[in-house]
């Protein structure tokens, strides 16, 4: 394929092993609540700063709570992205704003505005403020479904642009990220995505990356919550494969990344789709075959949707959850461990990325040959399934266990801590825990 000159060519925008790959969102960063594990980026959304919380009259704004947030970040080393949304009702079209229609966040939070100056003057003093300090824009939230967006794409797009020019103005080095699709909504998705696509295309393709939510189902028939989970991870799959060939379809260059800004599991919908609340134990498989997934398919970024307690308003409807001391939460941080150790690069045998069966030669693979630094914690991919179907459809050569260590362990006789050994030859998912080498001992 032809790759197209595009303006975001420039400069890599995610390095290789960089923790910028680990993404989260943190609703209560406002009160001080930050993650006890490493994040390396945060994404601004339900947090108490989207445009209408800010943007508070024409020319009016209080930055207070942004302040706060960004400050925190910042203390911290993590990139901050701050998504746009929720049109203030002063800014809203009269229309849509009329209408009342579907809106989540308030009257004409989904509308466009009534004059596309109103965002750009908001991008612009947003940008300014925070020069050096907001390291990326996301140009709105879920603009394929309405209680987001109720403008059309090409409004959509002209914001996205004349925000874009807006930010660079003042922040020459930001990186501007697409407006976001959500991809479970298929018809609303393939309606929106070709035409966004296509005015992006003509454009020479404006942006840095392209946000994508990827969040499955809420819920998946099955004869147990593991089956259920395994059909979950295949759905997300499905979903990022029908935008990647929409990407190809136009020619979005290499060089313009994808990110994926909001993903957990269990989300109730869409429609009258329940939620589902996964399993503790099965919490840590999701989330960590979410980021291998990720890095299979080339998505940069990934943004955990959210750090906080299962009773938190933003946490509850979903079926992981990251806070501190749970099973979610260990696993983002032993991924982002491996990121950091440089176990994402090389050529190696175990497989963990899906794919179809003529390109399954050449999946990418962790090189194996690395030493994993620090103790004898590991994920752990062992099978082969009780859910064979699954794991012939996307797997092919996987040994029987497969951790980063590569240190003591040689093989699954070898390991004597708390993954019951019958476990190892019935069931092909991804466990946080301590293994103990036969031997040698805890390390």
């Amino acid at each position: 394929m032809t790759v197209p000159a595009s303006q975001a060519d420039a400069q890599q925008t995610t390095p290789p092993n960089s923790m910028l790959q680990m993404g989260m969102h943190v609703p209560q960063a406002k009160d001080g609540v930050w993650p006890d594990v490493p994040i390396g980026s945060i994404r601004l959304w339900d947090t108490g700063v989207s445009w209408r919380e800010i943007n508070t009259a024409p020319g009016v704004y209080d930055w207070s709570t942004l302040d706060r947030v960004v400050s925190l970040a910042n203390s911290k080393g993590v990139a901050v992205l701050y998504a746009f949304g929720n049109t203030p009702e002063w800014a809203a079209e009269p229309k849509c704003l009329a209408a009342q229609g579907g809106a989540i966040k308030g009257a004409g939070a989904n509308c466009p505005p009534s004059e596309i100056k109103h965002f750009v003057d908001f991008a612009s003093a947003l940008a300014e403020r925070y020069s050096g300090r907001i390291e990326s824009y996301e140009m709105w939230n879920e603009a394929n479904i309405g209680t987001f967006w109720r403008g059309t794409v090409n409004e959509l797009f002209d914001m996205t642009t004349a925000g874009a020019n807006a930010i660079r103005a003042k922040a020459p080095k930001a990186k501007i990220v697409s407006a976001s699709v959500t991809t479970r909504l298929v018809s609303s998705f393939t309606r929106f995505l070709p035409e966004y696509l296509s005015f992006l295309k003509a454009a020479n393709w404006p942006i840095h990356a392209f946000a994508v939510h990827t969040y499955p189902a809420g819920y998946f028939e099955g004869p147990s919550p593991r089956a259920q989970a395994y059909r979950a991870i295949d759905a997300r799959t499905q979903s990022f494969r029908q935008a990647r060939a929409l990407f190809d379809q136009f020619d979005m260059p290499w060089s313009v990344e994808v990110w994926d800004t909001e993903l957990n599991f269990g989300l109730a919908g869409p429609g009258a789709t329940p939620h589902t609340d996964y399993p503790e134990t099965l919490q840590a498989t999701l989330l960590s075959y979410a980021y291998f997934e990720s890095h299979y398919w080339g998505i940069a970024r990934t943004y955990w949707f959210a750090w906080g307690p299962k009773d938190q308003a933003s946490v509850v409807k979903f079926g992981v959850t990251t806070d501190n001391g749970t099973t979610g939460a260990k696993a983002f941080q032993r991924v982002g461990e491996w990121i950091r150790a440089g176990l994402w690069d090389g050529e190696f045998p175990i497989c963990l990325g899906s794919a179809p069966a003529d390109e399954r030669q050449s999946q990418p693979c962790v090189n194996i040959s690395k030493t994993y630094p620090g103790s004898g914690s590991a994920f752990i991919v062992v099978g082969p399934s009780e859910n064979q179907d699954f794991w012939n459809r996307w797997y092919t050569g996987l040994p029987q266990v497969f951790w980063p260590t590569l240190g003591p362990c040689l093989d699954s006789s070898q390991i004597t801590g708390p993954l019951p050994r019958e476990l190892v030859s019935q069931t092909p998912f991804i466990l946080a825990t301590e293994v103990t080498c036969a031997g040698l001992g805890a390390r």
